[in-house]
């Protein structure tokens, strides 16, 4: 499963469970309402089965004294019968020379039929009862169930007859199909229930969303005024204070000074561009504003760029910054500009949070795929903070990390930058040993 789709399924977790349980109310009653049908379809047919046995057993001993009455045999049939709705059928038959005789029957032609008589013959041979089910039509063209046993008559070794009765379970059908129509209209009603319910619930939940998000905003909102007003004080305290050095450096004749001072005003004027950039770049990206200009670019010649503007920084801090370059052009489809801006945030990153070694640059060529690593040797990121590292307004807070500044932002806008040319980032850290970056881009093909 994707990791889109892993995320959402976890920001909406409790209202999965929510909808999972009201749906499991109907789906256990259908369940329920299903095995109940069916152990009462498998006592219908014990219960069926009991019966037409119970009737040969008990008609048996009566065939054995009249078996040579034809007469009145039949009029017994007849009687039996009428008496019982259930029986839709009584023959009595004998066998001579495997010859099928009918002594006596209420069924007319049927009591010669293929399946009574091999029935009968089964029973006739082995001296033991057979019970068959059919299913057949009756008087309205419905299929119902029919139960047939063929029972044998013996005095002792000889068979006298054998009484070949069927009975019906058209009444148990009915009760039956009753009681599935009643189910399922009684389904069809809690189902509608259970939409309603959720209906109700998706409505609920929105209002739970929404508000859980004006919280969430109310919180971000908190958080940024804080940081941008922490961050931009300190660039405009810093602007004003050395504008009036330099302004009074200047009345003084001092135009050395002056200069170095109206440099450092120009460092802090960086500092509150920089801070307004991100600004508008979380906007455009939030917004989907952002427009890339994706054309092939020359990865190597990038970085070699970052190195010629950040190796300043880094030699103020006395760190090693090396870029270990590939002999041949590394050449990925991605917006220039942006591509940089990324670098130079992540490597700018390895400078400001390493306080003495190296920060190193280095690439893997991996298949299609171009993985560039920025490995530092600085203060590392505690273990609970690496999975917030690209979340926004997100900054480690320890000792160690309160004196340098930052909005949050930064991360978060390389990653979706990053992201928006079908790169990808991943970061591993050790607290006091360092941290390394990995930023992967498909390579540019050479296929026309």
């Amino acid at each position: 499963m994707s990791a889109p789709v892993m995320e959402k399924l976890s920001e909406n977790r409790e209202f999965i469970y929510a909808v999972g349980l009201i749906l499991l109310i109907p789906a256990a009653f259908v369940a329920n309402t299903f095995f109940l049908i069916q152990r009462l379809n498998n006592d219908f047919n014990t219960e069926l089965t009991g019966k037409a046995n119970l009737a040969t057993s008990v008609f048996a001993p009566v065939v054995k004294e009249e078996a040579s009455n034809s007469a009145k045999l039949n009029s017994l049939v007849q009687e039996t019968t009428k008496g019982s709705s259930d029986i839709k059928g009584l023959t009595v038959l004998s066998f001579v020379k495997n010859n099928p005789i009918v002594l006596a029957s209420s069924e007319a032609q049927e009591a010669t039929s293929s399946t009574t008589i091999l029935q009968s013959k089964l029973a006739w041979t082995t001296g033991q009862p057979y019970t068959t089910k059919h299913e057949v039509l009756n008087d309205q063209g419905k299929t119902v169930r029919l139960w047939q046993v063929a029972q044998p008559v013996r005095d002792g070794e000889k068979n006298i007859a054998v009484v070949n009765l069927k009975v019906s379970g058209e009444k148990s059908d009915i009760l039956i199909a009753n009681l599935t129509r009643d189910s399922v209209m009684f389904t069809i009603a809690a189902l509608f229930v259970v939409i309603l319910l959720l209906l109700n619930h998706f409505r609920f939940f929105g209002y739970a969303r929404t508000f859980t998000k004006l919280k969430e905003i109310d919180e971000m909102k908190d958080n940024f005024i804080s940081l941008a007003s922490h961050e931009l004080r300190t660039p405009v305290t810093a602007l004003m204070g050395f504008a009036s050095l330099a302004l009074k450096n200047t009345k003084v004749g001092n135009y050395l000074q002056a200069a170095k001072d109206m440099d450092m005003v120009n460092k802090s004027a960086e500092g509150i561009a920089n801070l307004v950039n991100d600004l508008l770049d979380v906007s455009r990206i939030e917004q989907k504003r952002l427009k890339l200009e994706i054309k092939d670019t020359d990865l190597g010649g990038v970085l070699n760029m970052v190195i010629a503007e950040l190796s300043a920084q880094a030699q103020q801090k006395g760190l090693i910054l090396q870029y270990q370059a590939f002999n041949v052009p590394l050449v990925i489809e991605a917006d220039e500009q942006k591509l940089k801006q990324v670098f130079v945030n992540l490597v700018g990153n390895g400078i400001k949070y390493t306080q003495k070694g190296s920060v190193i640059i280095s690439h893997e060529l991996s298949g299609s795929e171009i993985k560039t690593y920025i490995a530092d040797t600085g203060m590392g990121i505690p273990p609970e903070e690496l999975p917030h590292m690209f979340e926004k307004f997100h900054r480690a807070s320890n000792a160690a990390t309160s004196s340098i500044r930052g909005t949050g932002l930064g991360l978060w806008i390389t990653k979706q930058l990053i992201e928006m040319m079908r790169g990808k980032v991943f970061v591993e850290s050790i607290q006091n040993t360092g941290t390394k970056v990995l930023v992967i881009f498909p390579q540019k093909s050479n296929k026309p």
